[in-house]
């Protein structure tokens, strides 16, 4: 009997329907929007990867077999970009994994400003990452590039450096941008793992003697082996089918120098014309993708081997401070040398975009580079969003992209949590056939590559006259948001009692009225942070919006920020106003509610 109810008086109850009937219901909507844009795309390319399919042949469409297949499997050219993907992956992974560990640790010590970097960790992960190329190719640029500049003028170099047109050097410089942009995403998730481990461990092993470093191989390493298998496997799958960075960055060269599988898979099929051969090519992506994450996750470690309990007894009494040592006062100067040149690290390539927005173009082509410009101005700011010239194309293609952008995130938002969440719910309540198989296909749908379902999205868009419509996009978008709306919200529903429920069905309400009134009131962090994390990532999509749209219409900022790079010359502060545009919603959303989240990630990946 719930409070306020009389003694004796009927208890009102819904109708009670059967949990499997209840729970196909809460997950359908889900279902319907994931494998109709992904399972029957799939199934198309699959069709289409059997014909020879050429765009400069229409209507001829000869089928092959296997044929595609056998012909990518023997190429010279696609064994080549594989270890140029291969490459990527393991560097990238390697030095975010790495660092993100050492900045997590960082943010985990007592000190002063922690709030600091904690705040402006999750900045470059938040940045679009359309502006984060486009940043960082300004930065390289050989003719102005900041980066030139500085190392000129430290005396690290004696002349410029075509970084990105040196198949030597490009490579390094894409890797570097990617370790920018994506190792806070490391951190955060670390962070969360390590501020689980229970802190007596660390006191007993420094009772026993033992130093930071037998601490952190001992402890530390193999308790953070679960969180940190999480993120080696969202790396690896993320990195091996990227595409945006190194497309805006060098298009894949110099030559192949930077071509990766999923921009050979892009030039096969859209500029060769050969879409059977494209298809035949994204499902091979598809299967490396799933083969590496196979083998990372097989050959992991168990968590927390080698750990040993700590003796309780030699745990420091709370309130006892160790007395301050020379070697406390190292490792104090160490701490905040290391915030100190994070924060630099951070902060450094937005301060050269912000300057590079306002700063006049006399200033930006200068050499040697004066760091503080002579001449500032905000009026690319006022022609880029409140109206530029007479006949100024750009500006107006640049303002109806920015509607179109709030416009798609808005709605793939609410859609996403809409359904997302009802499918978290049962996955959360409910214990039905087929439960464990339905969240691995969610997420396996996480794995695929956009380039193996852009070609069947592409020619499915044309037949049903959707291709340059934001509904297009609304609708891919949402296929690819909803899974992780399922994946963090199942997360953070698992942490609310389930004991809500039971009182809201004693009290008359039904699952759908006990979901409505008792669970997403007392779910609101949850809910709030992972519809930020579903805006941002529709906010930041690239290659879909690059090939589904041609128009105002239905254009991106995205797409709107690539056509700013010209066939022969950039205006490099035009777009570096145009990126710090892009770049302010999602940043203010990163910044005013980091702690969500944060809380958000963590949930999701922690006890998702």
């Amino acid at each position: 009997m719930t409070a306020g109810a009389l003694p004796g008086a009927p208890v009102k109850r819904s109708r009670s329907w059967p949990e499997t009937w209840v729970a196909a219901a809460f997950v359908a909507p889900a279902a319907l929007v994931v494998f109709l844009v992904v399972v029957a795309p799939l199934a198309r390319a699959a069709w289409m990867s059997l014909f020879d399919i050429e765009l400069t042949r229409p209507g001829v469409e000869p089928f092959v077999g296997l044929g595609n297949y056998i012909a990518q499997l023997t190429s010279p050219g696609f064994w080549d970009s594989v270890y140029k993907a291969l490459f990527f992956t393991v560097v990238t992974t390697a030095l975010e994994l790495s660092l993100g560990v050492g900045l997590a640790m960082l943010m985990d010590q007592p000190m002063r400003f922690r709030w600091l970097l904690r705040s402006l960790v999750i900045l470059p992960w938040a940045l679009p990452t359309i502006v984060n190329a486009l940043m960082w190719r300004w930065i390289d640029n050989a003719t102005y590039g900041s980066l030139n500049a500085l190392l000129t003028q430290i005396g690290a170099l004696h002349e410029y450096v075509p970084w990105l047109s040196q198949d030597t050097t490009a490579m390094w410089m894409v890797i570097i941008a990617d370790v920018w942009k994506m190792t806070p995403f490391c951190a955060i998730l670390i962070l969360a793992g390590l501020q689980g481990i229970d802190r007596e461990l660390f006191e007993a092993a420094r009772v026993d003697g033992a130093g930071g470093s037998a601490i952190f191989r001992r402890i530390i390493l193999p308790l953070l082996t679960p969180i940190i298998l999480i993120v080696l496997v969202l790396r690896t799958m993320e990195a091996f089918k990227v595409f945006d960075v190194i497309w805006i960055m060098t298009g894949g060269g110099p030559a192949s120098s930077t071509q990766t599988v999923a921009i050979y898979a892009y030039r096969t099929a859209y500029e060769g014309y050969d879409f059977g051969q494209g298809a035949a090519l994204g499902y091979l992506i598809a299967i490396a993708i799933m083969l590496l994450a196979a083998v990372v996750m097989s050959t992991s470690p168990p968590a927390g081997a080698g750990v040993a309990a700590p003796d309780r007894a030699a745990v420091r009494q709370p309130g006892r401070r160790r007395p301050m040592t020379l070697r406390r006062v190292l490792r104090t100067l160490f701490v905040y040398a290391g915030m100190g040149i994070a924060l630099i690290v951070i902060l450094g390539p937005f301060a050269w975009l912000l300057i590079s927005s306002v700063a006049d173009k006399v200033d930006l082509l200068t050499r040697p580079l004066e760091w503080i410009p002579a001449h500032i101005s905000f009026q690319r700011f006022a022609d880029l969003t409140l109206g530029g010239a007479p006949g100024d194309s750009q500006a107006q293609e640049f303002r109806a992209a920015i509607m179109n952008s709030l416009l798609i995130a808005s709605v793939t938002t609410f859609v996403g949590m809409s359904v997302g969440t009802l499918a978290a719910y049962a996955f959360s309540r409910f214990r039905f056939p087929s439960r464990g198989w339905l969240i691995l296909v969610f997420m396996a749908t996480t794995m695929l590559p956009p380039i193996a379902l852009l070609l069947p999205l592409y020619q499915i868009m044309n037949t049903l006259r959707l291709s340059d419509t934001p509904f297009a996009l609304i609708i891919i978008y949402s296929s690819f948001v909803t899974p992780y709306v399922v994946w963090l919200m199942r997360g953070y529903l698992d942490t609310v009692p389930r004991e809500l429920d039971d009182a809201a069905r004693v009290d008359g309400c039904s699952r759908l009225g006990a979901l409505w009134r008792v669970i997403l009131p007392v779910s609101r962090p949850g809910l709030l942070s992972t519809a930020l994390l579903a805006f941002l990532l529709a906010w930041d999509e690239f290659l879909y919006a690059l090939v589904i749209t041609q128009t105002n219409a239905s254009k991106t900022l995205p797409v709107a920020l690539n056509d700013f790079i010209g066939r022969y010359g950039v205006d490099f502060g035009r777009l570096a106003t145009g990126g710090v545009i892009a770049a302010i919603p999602p940043v203010i959303i990163a910044f005013v509610f980091q702690r969500y989240i944060v809380a958000g990630l963590t949930a999701g990946s922690v006890k998702g």
